[in-house]
């Protein structure tokens, strides 16, 4: 097997996974471990529905390049990985409300993201859709899926965290990672439109995290 098909997966968990898991089960404890079940298996079942008919995204297809598909339809690296970025678009809302504002502005995160990681995947054939659309080889039906799939997972964090409790950078930082490494990419194929998408909401959760920080050492000197 290749060394790189050997590697990437790790770094992906390493980068993508690691810091969200444990964040959640340091802070959260057994509710942290709710979340995460709660989510991948959400992402399971969303990914896996859409797969295999089409909804919501548009009927698309992923490249083997992803590795072993779960229940042969889903790629095992999307079922993990999907989680941290709800989670992280969940953290951005959070810094402007707790109220139920946070999942329509979560919906809104949720599907920046997607402008900017759809166009990507295409480009790097990871995934496509049977029938391409205009925007980046992407159907707008995605952008609609995207939309649902984020308020869904929003309602369901929302639920879970409950207003009370803060929600801390560290369950974000798996999703602010994730959101840089593909703008990133939207840069290096020369995609310019996603590229400045994913550039507005990462730098958005740079300075809220950053801000986030700095609050906390004023509050432990």
């Amino acid at each position: 097997m290749n060394i790189v098909a050997l590697i990437a997966p790790v770094i992906i968990i390493a980068i993508f996974v690691l810091p969200f898991t444990v964040s959640l089960l340091r802070n959260r404890g057994l509710m942290g471990l709710a979340i995460i079940f709660v989510l991948t298996n959400y992402t399971l079942a969303v990914m896996a529905l859409a797969a295999k008919t089409g909804l919501p995204y548009g009927r698309f297809f992923y490249d083997s390049a992803l590795g072993y598909k779960l229940f042969g339809v889903v790629p095992w690296l999307v079922v993990i990985t999907y989680p941290s970025l709800l989670m992280a678009i969940f953290w951005l809302a959070s810094k402007f409300t707790f109220g139920a504002g946070r999942i329509v502005l979560a919906t809104l995160f949720g599907t920046l993201a997607g402008l900017m990681l759809d166009p990507v995947m295409v480009k790097l054939e990871l995934w496509q859709w049977e029938s391409p659309g205009t925007f980046y080889g992407v159907p707008f039906i995605s952008f609609a899926g995207w939309a649902v799939t984020s308020l869904v997972g929003a309602t369901l964090l929302h639920m879970l965290w409950g207003k009370e409790t803060p929600v801390t950078r560290g369950a974000a930082y798996s999703g602010l990672l994730f959101v840089l490494f593909w703008t990133g990419a939207n840069v290096g194929v020369r995609q310019w439109v996603p590229a400045a998408i994913g550039g507005v909401v990462g730098g958005l959760m740079l300075m809220l995290a950053g801000i986030e920080s700095w609050a906390n050492r004023r509050e432990v000197s």
